[in-house]
């Protein structure tokens, strides 16, 4: 039997991000998980109510602190819920976020600019172009092992190299 270890993947904002908190974590998940046949979000929550549960400490408990983070989440998936349509020369262009943020994910401040004049700004639309790369490397590297989009991994790659 294959021992499965469990790690933190990148910059999540978790506190206490050390690898043995992150296989506590995901011991008790998959645990959750067999308990209740699937894992929801609802059972992760209802399991760390308990001051006992490994998972207790990752979520806040201050109420009105907590409910000025969903807040925030909710004024962020505000801002990238809408997205722009152009229309060029009788030429309708897909439709593409109004606004972009600039700064690495990781930052906990995302600060949002007018998608027209970050595009119009060759030094951030060259940070956009850089982050889209990044991306599609990193989705490429998600889906690596599977053999259905090797054609697709064929022109990435190409992409990647050339841009």
């Amino acid at each position: 039997m294959t021992a499965v270890r469990y790690i933190w993947r990148g910059s999540t904002g978790l506190r206490e991000k050390e690898d043995a908190k992150a296989q506590l974590v995901g011991e008790r998940l998959a645990d959750i998980e067999k308990h209740h046949g699937e894992l929801k979000a609802e059972h992760v929550l209802d399991d760390a109510k308990s001051d006992n549960s490994p998972l207790h400490k990752y979520f806040d408990w201050d109420d009105s602190e907590a409910a000025q983070k969903w807040r925030l989440n909710q004024a962020g998936l505000l801002i990238r819920s809408v997205y722009v349509k152009t229309v060029d020369n009788k030429e309708v262009r897909a439709p593409t976020r109004a606004f972009v943020n600039l700064r690495p994910a990781e930052e906990a401040d995302r600060v949002y600019e007018n998608i027209v004049s970050v595009m119009s700004d060759e030094f951030k639309r060259a940070q956009i172009l850089k982050r889209a790369k990044e991306e599609l490397g990193m989705w490429r590297k998600r889906y690596s092992d599977l053999s259905e989009f090797a054609d697709v991994f064929g022109v990435i790659d190409t992409a990647l190299e050339v841009a």
